[in-house]
């Protein structure tokens, strides 16, 4: 329920909607001879087909995040597109409203960028061993644009005052509610030795990001479609020989919606 961004609606066991289903035909009988009533109920059975459609949609999408595969992906696509068709259905009669195919929108947006994430983290971890996920990170925001200005990248700049948030997750979920524009996030980690190239991997940056290493830029993903690039994995490798203690700063711009490094930031190396 979470999962998908909504705050109602929740899904309905299939062994409740067979006793609403068996609750309508009995009304439907006991208003056999009323019209008016009948007319009532039968809105209610219309209704109940809406709500058969989207908790098909809703557990179809849960088994996808339980499981991810393929199958399960275009699975939870169908559902959505059945639950479309039914409520275009009932639009006309007023038992639904046009608004709820946004709902749908976002449920396919959500899904598909979801496993394009899950292949882009296959491919990499074909690739590179994880060491460690990083969390948690110093937070600023920077409305001002100043950042650049004062270096908030430096290794030495003094974040002692900065709030705490975690990666894999939007700003807006963690206390900055309603920011659009620039932000900084820092980060202190040891960097084991491994015997090959070391780097960050980023399942999502919204919408784009600049990455330092102590001070120095080393990388980022900010050349592009902005409402292509808020989706999109990227790695920053860093140079060679880069074991022990070092300073991370990422500075990332949104310019609507949500902000932030909303999906995990992974500490890897090449195999």
């Amino acid at each position: 329920w979470l999962r998908h961004g909504v705050n109602s609606y929740r899904s309905i066991p299939a062994n409740t909607l067979t006793e609403m289903k068996q609750l309508i035909t009995e009304a439907e009988q006991s208003a056999a001879g009323n019209a008016r009533v009948l007319k009532a109920v039968k809105s209610q059975s219309a209704y109940l087909e809406f709500l058969e459609a989207w908790s098909k949609a809703m557990e179809a999408g849960d088994r996808y995040y339980r499981e991810p595969s393929a199958e399960h992906c275009q699975t939870a696509l169908a559902t959505i597109g059945e639950l479309r068709k039914v409520i275009r259905k009932l639009v006309p009669e007023r038992l639904v409203s046009l608004n709820t195919i946004r709902i749908c929108d976002a449920w396919e947006r959500s899904l598909k960028a979801s496993w394009k994430e899950n292949q882009a983290s296959q491919r990499i971890r074909e690739r590179y061993h994880v060491i460690c996920e990083l969390n948690p990170w110093k937070f600023r925001t920077d409305p001002q644009a100043a950042g650049n200005r004062e270096r908030w990248y430096a290794p030495d700049f003094d974040d002692a005052a900065w709030k705490s948030i975690r990666s894999g997750r939007f700003w807006e979920e963690q206390g900055f509610p309603d920011y659009d524009g620039a932000a900084w996030y820092r980060i202190e980690l040891k960097i084991p030795e491994s015997g090959t190239r070391t780097g960050l991997y980023f399942g999502g940056a919204d919408e784009r990001a600049w990455i330092y290493l102590d001070g120095k830029y080393i990388g980022g993903h900010y050349v592009g479609d902005a409402g292509i690039l808020w989706e999109e994995p990227f790695t920053v490798m860093f140079p060679p020989n880069t074991a022990g203690k070092h300073q991370i700063t990422v500075k990332v711009i949104d310019s609507a919606g949500k902000g932030g490094l909303w999906k995990p930031v992974l500490l890897i190396a090449e195999k």
